[in-house]
């Protein structure tokens, strides 16, 4: 059996470039959502030192508002990245799908009559 990898692989290429807004904003809000996320950590770090000197309670405010902001965003641009994922990959294979039984329906008649399952 011929080795078809580097075909399909174009394939799947080409309809991929049909969405390629979606495969940016997916990979830009990934990219945001985890940084985000490291950046609640390290705030966690400036919390705790905070914490430790109790006289100033303005502060450990200030720095859990920070962190809850933080958050938000990064929850907000993980939905975003989800959102987008779903339609994108719905969409690509609804597109291949398509593009497979166009391709089918090339074949002849006398494929389809002379080829059949453990052939």
């Amino acid at each position: 059996m011929k080795n078809l990898t580097k075909e399909t692989f174009k394939i799947f290429w080409k309809h991929l470039l049909e969405y390629k807004w979606a495969v940016v904003l997916i990979v830009i809000s990934v990219i945001i959502a985890n940084v985000g996320s490291i950046l609640g950590y390290l705030l966690y770090k400036d919390f705790f030192d905070a914490l430790v000197d109790t006289s100033n309670i303005e502060l450990l405010k200030i720095i859990l508002f920070k962190i809850l902001v933080i958050y938000a965003v990064s929850w907000i641009f993980w939905r975003i990245a989800e959102y987008t994922t779903v339609y994108f990959q719905t969409n690509i294979m609804a597109n291949l799908s398509n593009y497979c039984f166009a391709y089918l329906h090339k074949h002849s008649i006398t494929f389809f009559n002379n080829n059949f399952v453990g052939s």
